[in-house]
């Protein structure tokens, strides 16, 4: 359908939404609207529209318009022509089309949604006509082309949702004369060129999203002035140079993500002045030198993720002043040194995450007092000594890899005789009831007990793992709950044959 052709469904539906807004008086009316020449500019304006017969209302006040079910088609270009629509909401149908030019016609709108509406083709310059707009969102269309520079005419402009389209071209420097700007999404499109040092103007900024596009070159250090910014994400871009200390200026900033792009030096330690800093996400970068003391500040932190970056240095132990910190990521950045005793001291950590990276020393007994922890990786260091008791203790532990260490001694582990391998599986999942299935799981946590025998030269090679697992399927002639872990673990299943078929049959 072309851009000039009323579709349909939209025709009848404003039709009707405009002819009962007039006869229910929901007008927001001025007394002096009520002249018979405003009534006549008005009827004009919706049989220009609708060339209609409709007995319209008299009033020519504001007129709000909201509509999401199903619709289809292009929007009418004769949008344009309710000069006194403030309010335009289209979102989650299927007009597809592009955007008219007549929107810019629409100069006292003040709310303009078309999200997740299949709208292509480029944002209209017209659109900085519409200057008393205060909400725009067209997100998660088809929009294609660049940002009209004249977008930064919209000086009343609060919130704008650009993201998840196909906008190409840099972010126009114009964004920064938008003062009352709170909200700017301009996430997951393929923008490039750099960030424009225009957007340390933006004040009142709370949320800016810029993530899943092409920007590169620095981060303008013009940042550090967006006082009121509460969320940043500048994830997934390709980002280049330093992190500008004038970071530390976003005393306001909650979540922080950076990570995925090619940031490199040092992490400033002005970043330690980001006392309501809750997320901290540096992961994937090029990032060099020490984690600073300074971290050891952020008391609300409750995640953070410097992993896959090339630091160096230890774990500094001012991180065990993170009191509220869940979540601990660091792996994969060639730390070096001890890991701190004072990680003990984190009782809300449910997951860390410290593998491949160059740790040595032994492994501190208080890690046994995070009784909340469920995930702990240390694998792929150079860690020795003996694997302290005080992590059997660890109620809530699921995963644990301590593999390719120095590391020597027993397993703290004892397996209960009465623990059975049901005991063990995912609790919301219904164990197996097909005997094949089941044969399969007890092969799987045969074999891998057999990789922690605790004499390397008994463990299975690969051979011999790759051909228990490609061999025939063997059905389990017990029922899977009675298997225990501590059979398992002992090798006490034996292979036999029966009624033709290799069977699994477990000795409890």
């Amino acid at each position: 359908m072309g851009n000039n052709t009323i579709s349909s469904s939209i025709y009848s539906v404003m039709l009707l939404a405009i002819s009962m807004a007039a006869c229910v008086s929901t007008f927001a009316v001025p007394s002096s609207a009520k002249s018979s020449s405003s009534s006549f500019s008005f009827s004009a304006e919706a049989e220009a529209l609708l060339n209609s017969g409709c007995d319209l209302a008299s009033s020519t006040g504001e007129i709000p318009f909201e509509y999401s079910s199903g619709l289809t088609g292009g929007i009418p270009v004769e949008i344009g022509t309710l000069s006194k629509l403030t309010y335009l909401d289209l979102s989650f149908n299927e007009l597809r089309g592009a955007l008219p030019t007549t929107l810019g016609n629409l100069t006292q709108l003040v709310h303009l949604d078309l999200m997740n509406t299949y709208i292509g083709g480029p944002i209209p310059s017209t659109i900085g006509n519409l200057s008393a707009l205060a909400h725009l969102s067209l997100s998660s269309n088809k929009l294609n082309g660049s940002i009209p520079p004249e977008i930064g005419n919209l000086k009343n402009l609060v919130k704008m949702d650009l993201g998840f389209n196909n906008l190409r071209g840099p972010i126009p420097s114009s964004i920064g004369q938008l003062s009352n700007l709170t909200y700017l999404n301009l996430e997951g499109n393929q923008l490039s060129g750099s960030i424009p040092s225009s957007v340390g103007h933006l004040s009142n900024l709370i949320y800016l999203y810029l993530t899943s596009n092409q920007l590169s070159g620095s981060i303008p250090s013009s940042i550090g002035h967006l006082s009121s910014l509460t969320y940043l994400n500048l994830s997934s871009n390709r980002l280049c140079s330093s992190i500008p200390p004038e970071i530390g200026n976003l005393k306001n900033l909650e979540r922080m993500d950076m990570g995925f792009n090619i940031l490199n030096g040092s992490i400033p330690s002005s970043i330690g002045r980001l006392s309501n800093l809750t997320y901290l996400f540096l992961s994937s970068n090029r990032l060099c030198g020490s984690i600073p003391l300074e971290i050891g500040n952020l008391k609300n932190l409750e995640e953070m993720n410097m992993s896959s970056n090339i630091l160096n240095g230890p774990i500094p132990s001012s991180i065990g002043h993170l009191s509220n910190l869940a979540h601990l990521y660091l792996h994969s950045s060639q730390l070096d040194g001890p890991i701190p005793r004072e990680i003990g001291k984190l009782k809300n950590l449910v997951e860390v995450d410290m593998s491949h990276n160059n740790l040595h020393g032994p492994i501190p007994r208080e890690i046994g007092k995070l009784s909340g922890l469920t995930y702990l990786a240390l694998d792929r260091n150079d860690l020795v000594g003996t694997i302290p008791n005080e992590l059997a203790s660890l109620p809530y532990l699921e995963y644990l890899d301590l593999s390719q260490n120095n590391l020597s001694g027993k397993s703290p582990y004892k397996l209960s005789e009465n623990m059975m391998i049901t005991d063990v599986l995912d609790a919301r999942l219904l164990p197996p009831t097909n005997p094949i299935v089941a044969g399969d799981m007890v092969l799987v946590a045969t074999m891998a007990f057999a990789c922690l025998h605790p004499q390397p030269k008994s463990r299975p090679s690969m051979l011999r793992l790759s051909q228990e697992f490609l061999s025939r399927r063997k059905a389990l002639a017990a029922p899977l709950r009675t298997v225990s872990l501590w059979n398992l673990w002992n090798q006490k299943m034996d292979f036999v044959h029966q009624s033709n078929e290799q069977v699994i049959s477990a000795q409890v």
